[in-house]
């Protein structure tokens, strides 16, 4: 082999060996980054349920403020009592849970009718010894943002009761850490709204003129996510509620289950108020969206008629969703209520049962 020949063999044999082995180092390379994702995502709920289990947050009720106090539980200091809380109660309570065939549970009242899952997991609030005028407000979406879900949960006072998705990420732990701390639980109902389909609510949507076995085994999954909730909430503008002949079976199977009803409708909520009279269910009418638009004036607006319908009717209530604005201006607002004379109460207080 002459000098060029060998110069020529050695060019390409080594250009080759340095491109496989340069392949090779790339490929392995992939391979760790993807199994290192995988991991990851496999400790996404355990990270999650370690950043609250071992994080509590103490709330202080101040004239003028409100005072966090945050101890961490694990190597810091040890976990404070359920005494420190007003937690309530355990759930599935005995006595008002169905298993069904398929190991679900959903919630029924007892046997003899007395107890509920309404009367059992809401938020304590005596109707009869309050001579002031009360007020609720209740969070919209919980659950479905980390963030937002745990800044509820540092800065809310417990008779701020939180509206759930039942589709949230975790709900059953967004629900125990929530009601560990006496905020009261509603799930909101999945259904057809005036702007269905572009505002889809989910795979479990009650639909009007739907096939009624289709609503019901919507309903089903829908009775069975955890339990500990008290009711459910309708979603804005919901026009399911506007027809009758969907509406009412699924109205009254809630009602018969001993679970609570808040309808957010502006009108036509007689209706659905005659049928929880006729079946003692626990109804409410609250259509009052705060910070629909999450205006600041605006909603300042609605805070004063809130407080304007509460000395006129002796209640009044309204929601927020998840925003740092919403947030903010109705814990100063809170603040406020009992020197103006008002009591804040749980949502379910508003249905005066």
């Amino acid at each position: 082999m002459d000098k060029v020949s060998a110069q020529q063999w050695i060019t390409a044999n080594l250009s080759r060996k340095l491109f496989m082995r340069g392949l090779v180092a790339v490929i392995l390379i992939y391979a760790l980054l993807i199994g290192l994702a995988v991991l990851k995502k496999k400790d996404v709920f355990l990270s999650q349920q370690d950043r609250l289990a071992t994080k509590t947050v103490i709330i202080e009720h101040k004239k003028d403020r409100l005072v966090f106090h945050e101890q961490q539980s694990e190597n810091q200091a040890a976990a404070p009592s359920l005494d420190d809380f007003q937690p309530l109660a355990d759930a599935p309570a005995e006595g008002i849970y169905q298993i069904m065939e398929n190991e679900d549970i959903v919630p029924v009242k007892s046997r003899d009718g007395s107890k509920t899952a309404f009367q059992t997991y809401r938020h304590p609030f005596d109707l009869q010894g309050s001579d002031k005028p009360y007020i609720s407000i209740a969070i919209l979406d919980m659950g479905t943002s980390y963030a937002a879900s745990e800044a509820a949960l540092k800065s809310m006072p417990p008779e701020i009761s939180f509206v759930m998705s039942p589709y949230a990420p975790e709900l059953g732990l967004w629900m125990k850490e929530s009601r560990v701390r006496g905020h009261e639980i509603w799930l909101t109902l999945p259904m057809e709204t005036a702007r269905y389909p572009q505002h889809d609510t989910g795979p479990h949507t009650l639909l009007v003129e739907a096939n009624l076995v289709d609503n019901q085994r919507k309903l089903r999954w829908l009775l069975a996510r955890p339990q500990g909730y008290v009711g459910f909430v309708t979603p804005y503008n919901a026009t399911f509620m506007d027809s009758q002949d969907d509406m009412r079976p699924i109205f009254t199977d809630i009602l018969e289950r001993g679970l609570g009803f808040v309808d957010t409708r502006k009108d036509g909520f007689l209706m659905t108020e005659n049928i929880a009279l006729g079946l003692e269910g626990p109804y409410a009418n609250v259509p009052v969206y705060i910070d629909m638009p999450a205006d600041k004036h605006k909603m300042e607006e609605k805070l004063a008629k809130i407080e304007e319908r509460a000395i006129q009717n002796g209640a009044a209530a309204g929601f927020i969703h998840t925003l740092p604005a919403s947030y903010d201006l109705v814990l100063k607002w809170v603040q406020s209520l009992e020197s103006k004379g008002f009591v804040l109460a749980p949502l379910s207080a508003q249905t005066g049962r």
